[in-house]
C-alpha cells in the first residue's frame, strides 16, 4: 500500500477543528441542529469556498446561533469575510478543506475523534489516495497499531487484510460502522473496538 497524495493540514486547518470540537463540547445538540440546517440545500448554497444562506429560510435563534459560530471563526481567520444583506448572508471561508465540512453532510462528526487522535500525536491524513493493485480514495487515514483505519461517509472496499474499512454513523455501531458520540471516550471506544476484533 503506498500514498499517492493528502491534504496536508495547514495552521488555518488546526484553528477551525478546534473552533468546532469546543463548539461541539460547549453545545453538542445545538451544533448539530446547526449543521442540520447548513448542510440543507434548500437553505445553503455552496461554491468554491462561498456559502450563501437563506435567512428568510430559518428561525430567529437559529440565525443568532449561525452568526455567532461564525463570529467566532471569522475573529480566528478561518472565515475571511462575512455580508450580510436583508435576506441572505455570504460567507468566504478560508479553503476548500474548511468548506467540505458544510458541503459534506456529516463530515464533522469525524473531527471530535480527529481531535483526539491529534492530542495522541497520531499521524492523520484526509483526502487521501493510495496505491495498491488500484488506485484508492479515502476521507481519512489514521494507522494505529499496524492498521490502516480509513473512515468515509459511505462503504469503501477493504485493500488488505492491515486495512479496516470504516463508516462514520451517526446511529450504530454494527458492522463496518463508527458510530459517533458526543462523548469522546466513548467515540474513541468505538473506534477501538473495530480495530480489536
Amino acid at each position: 500500500m503506498q500514498i499517492l497524495s493528502y491534504y496536508e493540514l495547514k495552521r488555518v486547518d488546526y484553528i477551525f477543528l478546534d473552533i468546532v470540537d469546543k463548539y461541539i463540547i460547549k453545545y453538542p445538540f445545538k451544533f448539530y441542529y446547526i449543521m442540520e440546517k447548513l448542510n440543507n440545500n434548500k437553505i445553503v448554497f455552496i461554491k468554491d469556498t462561498t456559502m450563501i444562506i437563506d435567512l428568510l429560510k430559518l428561525e430567529e435563534d437559529m440565525i443568532v446561533n449561525i452568526f455567532n459560530l461564525f463570529k467566532e471563526m471569522l475573529r480566528n481567520n478561518v472565515i475571511r469575510k462575512i455580508v450580510y444583506k436583508k435576506e441572505v448572508i455570504i460567507i468566504y471561508f478560508s479553503n476548500e478543506f474548511i468548506i467540505s465540512f458544510f458541503k459534506e453532510k456529516n463530515k464533522w462528526l469525524l473531527i471530535p475523534l480527529v481531535k483526539i487522535l491529534i492530542e495522541k500525536e497520531k499521524r492523520i491524513y484526509f483526502d487521501i489516495y493510495i496505491k495498491s493493485n488500484d488506485i484508492y480514495n479515502f476521507m481519512f487515514l489514521v494507522n494505529i497499531d499496524e492498521n490502516y483505519i480509513t473512515v468515509d461517509l459511505n462503504e469503501k472496499t477493504k485493500i488488505n487484510n492491515g486495512h479496516i474499512p470504516l463508516v462514520l454513523n451517526f446511529n450504530n455501531n454494527r458492522n463496518n460502522n463508527l458510530q459517533f458520540s458526543f462523548d469522546k471516550s466513548v467515540f474513541l471506544g468505538n473506534l477501538n473496538s473495530k480495530i480489536n476484533v
